[in-house]
């Protein structure tokens, strides 16, 4: 049987990335430049940008990538309603996707991210990328008993159609916990897709 290459498991998987943003215009571009040359034609990046007043929105069109769509907020949406959002959008845009990336914008991706994230991945199990700090400390990612924290995560498409969407009633925080108790509780496991990429700075808005 002839193994595969990192570079088979992009073949054929649709995936919707889902990022928000707010104010942080260099590091969503730098996120941006490190995660489209990783992504097919036929992938999609769902950008909510809530309410920024820093060029995000005109730097992002900028870019002239057809893959690309941004979904204006009010500034009032935060990061779980923004996730939420974006997912909307996705799912408004096409159905037929094969996974949902969560990834957040401050994250600076390895050249093979979505590679690793796509190895991992059974259909049946969300798959967690771990990112490291300057010291190369894993700071975010899986977590013991089964939960994560959303800064790289994908979601295939019928955990999707067992969970649905991150719920929207949190703000910056405890959704993709919340996420992950949900999956747990229906028996849908966690697998980690060991380490992706370099955290950014997190900062929470108040």
């Amino acid at each position: 049987m002839k193994e595969k290459t990192a570079d088979s498991f992009l073949t054929g998987y649709k995936i919707a990335v889902l990022i928000a943003c707010h104010n942080r215009q260099s590091a969503t571009l730098n996120c941006l430049a490190q995660l489209l040359p990783q992504l097919n034609d036929d992938d999609g990046v769902f950008i909510v940008d809530d309410g920024s007043v820093d060029g995000t929105a005109e730097a992002i069109r900028g870019l002239h990538d057809s893959r690309s769509h941004i979904i204006p907020g009010d500034g009032t949406l935060f990061w779980a309603k923004g996730m939420r959002k974006a997912w909307e959008a996705a799912i408004a845009e096409r159905q037929d996707w094969d996974g949902y990336l969560w990834l957040n914008d401050e994250t600076e991706l390895r050249a093979d991210a979505i590679a690793k994230m796509l190895a991992a991945k059974d259909g049946q199990k969300i798959v967690v990328g771990d990112l490291v700090n300057a010291k190369g400390e894993i700071v975010y990612g899986t977590r013991p008993g089964g939960s994560f924290t959303g800064n790289c995560v994908l979601v295939p498409q019928k955990v999707y159609e067992r969970l649905g969407m991150i719920c929207g009633d949190y703000s910056h925080a405890w959704a993709d916990s919340d996420y992950a108790m949900q999956a747990k509780r229906v028996g849908i496991g966690v697998v980690s897709a060991g380490v992706v990429g370099r955290a950014g700075i997190q900062t929470v808005r108040v």
